[in-house]
């Protein structure tokens, strides 16, 4: 059976796709408590005053990276779940990032291209 509630963190360095992303985590009914910060270190800070039950973030971000904090949860917060967004529209990066998380974590990987859903700032796909 599955959580009804969930707490959600967003980590994301570009304020325009935060502030989208938000928006549209704030209005699924499933989410009771949602937070946004814009890089893996005030994440890393967040989290060790909150719980969270999954963590949306971005790769490529200053001071800290999506991977490091990823790897940092496993670690220390191994019931959260971690989602890698990113908004370039490179094919052959995703797959890249993708054989590193499965190396670094034994994780398996899903891309998914999911086109222009955000905004023009996008690029032509969301990966």
């Amino acid at each position: 059976m599955f959580k009804q509630n969930y707490a959600i963190l967003l980590v994301e360095d570009e304020n325009c796709a935060r502030r989208l992303l938000c928006e549209r985590i704030g209005r699924m009914e499933q989410v009771t408590n949602s937070a946004s910060v814009a890089n893996g270190l005030s994440a890393q800070k967040f989290l060790c005053e909150h719980i969270v039950d999954i963590i949306f973030t971005d790769i490529q971000m200053p001071l800290m990276n999506g991977v490091e904090l990823a790897a940092f949860v496993k670690e220390y917060l191994p019931h959260c779940q971690v989602v890698f967004i990113s908004h370039g529209d490179c094919e052959e990066d995703a797959k890249y990032i993708a054989a590193e998380i499965e190396k670094r974590f034994g994780i398996k990987t899903m891309i998914n291209i999911l086109g222009q859903t955000i905004g023009t700032h996008t690029g032509p796909n969301l990966i």
